[in-house]
């Protein structure tokens, strides 16, 4: 038996009365879960019932170097209560348990990973309630592409250094960071993806370095600027990651949210 830590990321029907559950454990990061007979009615020895986004405590039975177990006790610590009331929310923290499947999924993460994204996971679940849904999801993302070793360079321009430009900047998953306009278009080349003017590179940043909770009072910029940053986030996760990531096929859905 084992003792987990937890944070609920997705949760499907796996018969009538029992679920299969994604979970992030503190300990050893992406899990496969099955809770035998926790929809029941009656006589659910389990605990409480999980739900998507809940921050756990879990026991399970799992076979030695295997990531599937068999679910024993869930006891809720805090529920994802912020995410079931703004689906604008719930659709940019998904966006961040899907870039965290497609990285980690199937593979064991080792200790320092597992612990630094699920207090990454908390820390967003904790402020929720209190943080814009657009914002939440970008400090997602960068700091899970952070904790992989694969964030973006946002201080300056990785080929002149500059800090400041005019004619926008371009996420460049070859150059490894923000590049300024000029440098990703020069001697003829095409730019990899979007470029995002000053305002978003410089949203980008804070919303990269600042402490989470020190995140709560900024607000989106407009949803076409927003569509912007996220394309080309999506663009830099397809070229380090070398695959078309699913973690935002919920850009359509957070926009047409943030637009209301």
């Amino acid at each position: 038996m084992e003792r987990h830590k937890a944070v609920v990321l997705r949760r499907q029907m796996f018969s009538n009365t029992s679920l299969e559950l994604s979970v992030w454990s503190r300990r050893i990061g992406w899990m496969e879960v099955t809770a035998r007979g926790m929809m029941r009615s009656k006589n659910n020895r389990l605990g409480d019932v999980a739900d998507e986004f809940d921050v756990s405590e879990i026991v399970v039975y799992r076979k030695a170097n295997s990531l599937y177990s068999i679910l024993v006790e869930h006891n809720l610590i805090a529920p994802g209560t912020a995410l079931r009331v703004d689906w604008v929310k719930y659709g940019a923290m998904a966006m961040v348990r899907d870039l965290i499947g497609d990285i980690w999924r199937g593979y064991p993460a080792d200790e320092d990973d597992a612990w630094r994204v699920y207090n990454v996971l908390v820390e967003l679940l904790g402020a929720a309630e209190r943080m814009d849904g657009i914002i939440l999801g970008v400090a997602g993302v960068m700091r899970v592409l952070d904790a992989a070793g694969v964030a973006p360079q946002l201080e300056q321009c990785p080929v002149c250094a500059r800090t400041a430009s005019h004619n926008g900047w371009i996420l460049s998953w070859k150059e490894g960071g923000l590049v300024c306009g000029d440098c990703a278009t020069s001697r003829g080349r095409s730019p990899e993806g979007p470029i995002i003017d000053q305002g978003l590179a410089g949203v980008l940043r804070r919303v990269a370095t600042m402490r989470i909770e020190a995140l709560t009072p900024l607000r989106a910029p407009s949803a076409a600027r927003v569509a912007k940053l996220l394309a080309a986030l999506a663009v830099w996760c397809q070229g380090v990651m070398d695959a078309r990531t699913r973690a935002f096929e919920w850009l359509g859905t957070v926009l047409e949210g943030s637009r209301r």
